[in-house]
């Protein structure tokens, strides 16, 4: 059992802008988690399963409001950090390890989990019911590779949670996220031995299925999601060892 809390920052306190505007009033965020763990071991398996419970209250958030605009005489829509609600979370996970070899190894885990607003609303925290992750690796004196997948299933949907611009980017969907990340010393690779040193060369591939990923936006009361990952990228680098 553990519990924490988060203050509001400088920003939220103070803002000034029209656009967001600070609360000198906020209280602090706090949580508290009771979870527990039942894990096994025995040589190279490992094997777990946990459940969860949190509360988190006096959640800083933004309402909008409508703000006087003296030089254009209307009223414009802003927004205002408050603290607003509560949300209760609850789940749980099964995780996975087992070294096949002293050089390939594989994990995974799956976890699920619910959560619900204090106005009854559920999945009201963008996280996703149901995920699933899988990943092997393998490590020789020449290579050091690991690839890893991902699914995660429907995360909720901020529209009728006061979002007035329900269709303003797209919808959010569940999807699989893939990445390989790929170590090779070439040193070892060309037997220069030990006295020179190690130059590593690292490829780096994620989002290898090029999926369209958006997270649901509740923060901001104003659109329904937001791009939560780049699309298909190769990320390069080369590390000297002196």
């Amino acid at each position: 059992y553990g519990e924490a809390f988060r203050s509001p920052d400088v920003f939220e306190l103070y803002s000034a802008i029209e656009a967001i505007l600070g609360n000198r009033y906020l209280k602090p965020e706090t949580v508290s988690v009771l979870e527990s763990e039942i894990s096994y071991t025995d040589g190279d398996l490992y094997l777990s399963i946990s459940a969860f419970h949190s509360v988190q209250e006096k959640l800083i958030n933004r309402e909008n409001i409508e703000v006087s605009d003296n030089a254009a005489e209307a009223s414009i829509v802003s927004q205002r950090f408050i603290n607003e609600g509560r949300i209760d979370s609850w789940g749980v996970e099964a995780e996975c390890k087992i070294n096949v070899s002293k050089r390939v190894g594989i994990n995974g885990s799956i976890s699920y989990q619910e959560n619900e607003y204090q106005n009854g609303m559920k999945d009201a925290f963008g996280v996703p019911n149901l995920a699933v992750k899988l990943g092997i690796r393998y490590k020789d004196p020449v290579f050091n590779t690991g690839m890893f997948v991902s699914h995660y299933d429907y995360m909720g949907d901020p529209v009728g949670y006061t979002v007035p611009f329900p269709n303003a980017n797209p919808q959010v969907k569940s999807f699989d996220y893939a990445t390989l990340n790929c170590d090779m010393n070439i040193s070892e690779l060309l037997q220069l031995g030990k006295h020179h040193s190690d130059v590593i060369v690292n490829i780096y591939l994620v989002n290898l299925f090029n999926e369209d990923i958006h997270y649901p936006e509740f923060g901001r009361k104003f659109v329904n999601s937001s791009p939560g990952r780049p699309k298909f990228g190769l990320y390069g680098g080369v590390k000297i060892m002196f």
